[in-house]
């Protein structure tokens, strides 16, 4: 049998021409979409990629430090292993920041002891410590962040040179001082200053014990001289005895014991008023 013979059907032609042209356009705007996404995709590509050198960047510099950013170390490049005094540091081209009050931890001897310091000066070539003192060449040198110092006031008011005490708060104020942060901390300096100096030729020696122990070595282990008039601080961080510290003595332990003790000699009269000490530490 042949064939039916096919009548054209205006209509049904016109509509297909419609329908292809629809599909037509429709893979024209696919194919759009696919160069745009293609295009994204090669600009994310970009970005991941930097953000992966960022990443390895960032992770690099966290591994320069040590856990939580807290002691940032200082390129032996930068300084000089001898130290140009038992208080100073030549420096050079220091990219660590380093400011007057920041803690400062060290070693000689390949990090088996770390001992712990203040800065109390810098400039471009020399860092200035108070503190342990440096008693030989550094081979690993620290900076700390600032809230790793913290300071502690004592007063003890009225006439407080009468007589050689070695418990003043005890003694004079009848109260206590126990330590109760870090078991890891270290008084480096401390500073007094009283409101009505002695009259005598001579003038108070103070010191501050932990655990019972002496921390200043200076002027034979009887601490700073509180002299001048009313108001003027004397500090341990004075060069005299900026490193005059007891390396044996100057942690203080959770649970011990801090005392402020006076000490007579020379020619006193023994009538000095209302002494402040103000006592430095750095939690390591």
């Amino acid at each position: 049998m042949a064939d039916p013979i096919r009548v054209p059907n205006p209509q049904s032609d016109a509509e297909v021409r419609r329908a292809f042209a629809k599909i037509i356009a429709n893979a024209g705007a696919d194919n759009a979409d696919i160069a745009t996404n293609t295009a994204d995709i090669a600009t994310n590509t970009a970005d991941i990629a930097t953000n992966t050198a960022d990443i390895a960047t960032n992770t690099a510099a966290i591994a320069a430090i040590e856990p939580y950013g807290r002691w940032q170390e200082v390129d032996t490049g930068e300084y000089t292993a001898t130290p140009a005094s038992t208080s100073t540091i030549t420096v050079s081209s220091l990219t660590t920041d380093a400011n007057v009050g920041l803690p400062v931890k060290y070693s000689i001897d390949a990090g088996s002891t770390y001992r712990y310091a203040v800065l109390v000066a810098v400039t471009s070539s020399l860092l200035t410590i108070a503190g342990a003192p440096i008693s030989d060449d550094i081979d690993e040198l620290y900076i700390g962040r600032a809230e790793m110092v913290v300071s502690l006031a004592f007063f003890i008011a009225g006439n407080y040179d009468d007589a050689a005490d070695s418990d003043l708060l005890k003694n004079d104020m009848h109260s206590y001082h126990k330590w109760n942060l870090s078991d890891y901390a270290y008084l480096v300096t401390f500073s007094g200053v009283n409101d009505t100096a002695d009259t005598g030729a001579a003038d108070p020696r103070v010191n501050v014990q932990i655990n019972n122990a002496g921390v200043s070595t200076h002027d034979s282990n009887r601490g700073i001289t509180i002299a001048g008039a009313a108001g003027t601080w004397n500090d341990h961080s004075a060069a005299a005895s900026r490193v005059a510290i007891n390396t044996s003595n100057y942690r203080v332990q959770y649970g011990e014991e801090i005392e402020v003790t006076f000490e007579t000699t020379g020619s006193l009269n023994n009538d000095a008023e209302d002494l402040t000490v103000l006592m430095t530490f750095v939690l390591a």
